[in-house]
């Protein structure tokens, strides 16, 4: 049965990256060489950013094969949940990239209908995003959805649909630094 509340496909998984796993990813990513982050315009062909945004980093530190294993599985728990007999799940999922949010950096509203990751090798569009939260020793950067705050705690990973009607953004990072990694369901 489909269910019309959209918070319904939300899916918050509390607590399932092991501390162990967000600590080592925390210090590895401390030490890497970060890119700002820019939105891709399908109007103007054309990838801009404002001076606030958050860096990104999309090559491997150590625990990544760990980080991806336990992002299928949750795809796996999520799609099963939905129990929908008429969709038949996925193809795949996007390599992980990784978020910092440094102090006085944010992400500006958006939805997450990303063309630019379908370069010929992946075929489709972003169907599920999934948002993985690595620490909590910062203040601010809350990621806001619907004008409602969705709190993330240290190793929380959240599912949920990549549409127009799914429109969210992280507020300016005011303590600290937020590390986050974000991939995209096809």
């Amino acid at each position: 049965m489909i269910n019309k509340d959209l918070e319904s496909y939300v899916t918050l998984f509390q607590g399932a990256v092991p501390q162990d796993i967000c600590r080592k990813t925390c210090e590895e990513l401390d030490k890497v060489d970060w890119q700002q982050h820019t939105f891709y315009n399908v109007n103007t062909d054309s990838y801009h950013s404002t001076e606030k945004e958050l860096s990104v980093f999309f090559e491997n530190v150590e625990t990544k094969p760990q980080l991806m294993q336990l992002t299928h599985n949750l795809l796996t728990q999520y799609m099963k949940d939905l129990n929908f007999s008429w969709y038949n799940g996925w193809a795949g999922f996007t390599d992980i990239r990784f978020n910092r949010y440094a102090e006085e950096t944010n992400m500006k509203l958006h939805c997450d209908h990303i063309q630019s990751m379908f370069d010929g090798k992946i075929k489709g569009i972003p169907t599920l995003s999934i948002v993985g939260n690595l620490n909590s020793n910062y203040e601010g950067a809350e990621f806001v959805m619907w004008d409602q705050t969705i709190s993330l705690g240290e190793g929380d990973l959240m599912i949920f649909p990549s549409n127009f009607m799914y429109p969210h953004y992280v507020k300016d990072c005011i303590k600290g630094t937020r590390y986050s990694f974000v991939s995209w369901v096809y």
